[in-house]
């Protein structure tokens, strides 16, 4: 160990007084080095007695003892009062049981983790007890319930709306059709078209069409008819052209559909929507004749999709 210039040994009792004051930190045995801020130092910490060898720039951001004992005392911090918070969801929320807001804790610089503050309700399905952090629960089409019972009520709406059909009264011709999807506005591209909405048939009107792909036998429900076009309404998705799965499985099926009913003496008539209707960005795509002889990849330029 070598000895330390006096005025370098002034400046680190100094500094270890410092930090014994604020830190509780009984030096041991100083050993010296290269500069000041890297002079390392025996302490034990008065909490817990225990001895580290640590820099001067290490224990000066200590502030409650040895590391072991810093972590410590900040988890057992207390929380920030959040009543307030509390009283806002439980306006907003009224039937929903919540029963504490978990403030955010505090760092070790003294400030609040505003985004970590969480919240504890009580499912309204099973009453069992759920915890969230408020960034979640505020979040958009989040349930409020536990995981199991929020599970079980995604899976049910989505096996309702997946093939779901709605009887719709039409407005001008007093027909009920049973659709879904863009069919009603197929509906509406027919009625623009100059087309009699009474002689429409809906799904349920017309009779199902055979038709083999892949080695088997299968059947056909089409989605509209007027007199012998038989109307298949889809969407980019719905289609297959964006699905490059399973070697565009649905649009190959597509395809079966129209040369089995071109085969049976109708034609075939593919209304195919892009766009959001919620944005009102929907629109119709007029396809070639040959579309059926067309390859994916000249489908997906004709939508714009490269």
């Amino acid at each position: 160990m070598t000895k330390l210039n006096p005025k370098a040994a002034r400046a680190i009792v100094k500094h270890l007084d410092a930090i014994n004051k604020k830190a509780k930190v009984r030096v041991v045995t100083p050993v010296s080095d290269i500069t000041f801020s890297q002079q390392r130092v025996v302490y034990q910490c008065n909490a817990c007695g225990t001895e580290q060898e640590q820099t001067l720039h290490v224990i000066s951001n200590i502030k409650h003892g040895c590391r072991k004992c810093t972590n410590k005392i900040v988890n057992a911090r207390k929380y920030i009062p959040d009543e307030q918070t509390l009283k806002d969801l439980r306006s907003m929320h009224r039937e929903l049981n919540i029963l504490a807001v978990i403030p955010a804790p505090l760092t070790r610089n003294g400030k609040s983790q505003g985004n970590s503050r969480s919240i504890v309700f009580a499912c309204p399905k099973c009453s069992d007890i759920v915890t969230c952090r408020i960034s979640t629960f505020k979040r958009e089409g989040n349930l409020h319930m536990c995981l199991p019972c929020a599970t079980d009520t995604f899976l049910s709406r989505a096996r309702k709306t997946a093939y779901g059909f709605k009887k719709v009264k039409h407005a001008e011709s007093g027909k009920v059709f049973r659709v879904q999807g863009y069919e009603l506005d197929a509906l509406k591209l027919l009625k623009a078209e100059g087309k009699n909405i009474k002689r429409v048939l809906g799904s349920d009107e017309i009779e199902p069409i055979l038709y083999e792909f892949e080695g088997k036998e299968r059947r056909y429900f089409p989605d509209l008819k007027y007199r012998n076009t038989i109307i298949e309404v889809k969407s980019e998705h719905t289609a297959g052209i964006k699905d490059s799965s399973n070697k565009y499985l649905r649009l190959r099926m597509l395809k079966a559909k129209a040369k089995a009913c071109e085969a049976q003496g109708f034609k075939f008539r593919l209304i195919l929507f892009i766009g959001d209707k919620r944005k009102g960005t929907l629109r119709q795509v007029i396809l070639p004749k040959n579309w059926v002889d067309a390859k994916p990849r000249e489908l997906k330029s004709l939508l714009g999709m490269f």
